[in-house]
């Protein structure tokens, strides 16, 4: 009826879709609020409010990285189950779960640090995936290790070079898979898969890194020997 009851003023943000973390997108948050009361303090007969789809995200971004972390406690616990499960001794668990949080902190820090990534969306998503990554490796390692032993090989020097005649070529070849072809999403347009793969890359080359250049050689130099940690000899049970 001639009354104006509704108007769009466009604006332009200058956040990255999926490449800005919860933390920034949240104080962009707080400055739209701030312009929005100044206005309506301006005309306070009016009802203002401002919409953008990097905000509709950021509720899901700021669960996403409590679900990463809290991923992350959970996928720890259960590697160093199934690590222990796998290598039947409690030492070679316990370290390979170390060499797992190195390269896990490693690759999150090296992603924040020197590239300047906010643990987002993408990031926290890629995190939990690359878990699975990181514990490939230093589990068939270990559990050659360990399987030395029933071999009759009891002393850690002999252990660790059955161990990597055994396992050092399948680690290196699913390496050469695995890392490229995460290698070929880097060609992607798409801000998520060129990050996937930039995480899956990195964290095959760490996980090789970590496994055959700390796991391996803190094994060669005070790895268990005989039944020293075997969890089978610790509960009582007859081990061959």
């Amino acid at each position: 009826d001639g009354m104006v009851k509704y108007v769009v003023v466009p604006g332009r943000l200058n956040l990255q879709q999926f490449q800005e973390g919860s933390g920034t997108q949240e104080a962009v948050s707080i400055k739209c609020d701030e312009l929005i009361d100044q206005i309506h303090k301006a005309q306070p007969g009016l009802k203002h409010f401002y919409s953008a789809f990097e905000f509709t995200w950021m509720a899901t971004g700021k669960q996403l990285l409590t679900g990463l972390y809290v991923g992350l406690g959970i996928a720890a616990s259960f590697a160093l189950l199934v690590l222990t499960f796998a290598t039947q001794n409690i030492i070679v668990a316990f370290l390979a779960i170390t060499s797992i949080g190195g390269i896990i902190v490693t690759l999150l820090g090296f992603g924040q640090q020197v590239l300047g990534w906010e643990l987002g969306i993408v990031e926290s998503v890629a995190a939990i995936i690359v878990v699975g990554f990181s514990v490939d490796y230093t589990i068939h390692l270990g559990h050659m290790y360990n399987h030395a032993g029933v071999d009759g090989l009891d002393d850690r020097t002999a252990r660790f070079e059955y161990a990597i005649k055994k396992m050092g070529g399948t680690v290196m070849g699913g390496a050469i898979t695995t890392g490229g072809s995460g290698a070929f999403m880097m060609f992607a347009t798409m801000v998520f898969f060129s990050k996937m793969a930039f995480m899956i890359t990195t964290t095959i080359i760490l996980s090789l890194f970590w496994s055959l250049f700390f796991f391996m050689p803190v094994l060669y130099l005070a790895g268990p020997q005989g039944k020293t940690g075997n969890i089978k000899h610790m509960i009582g049970m007859k081990t061959k």
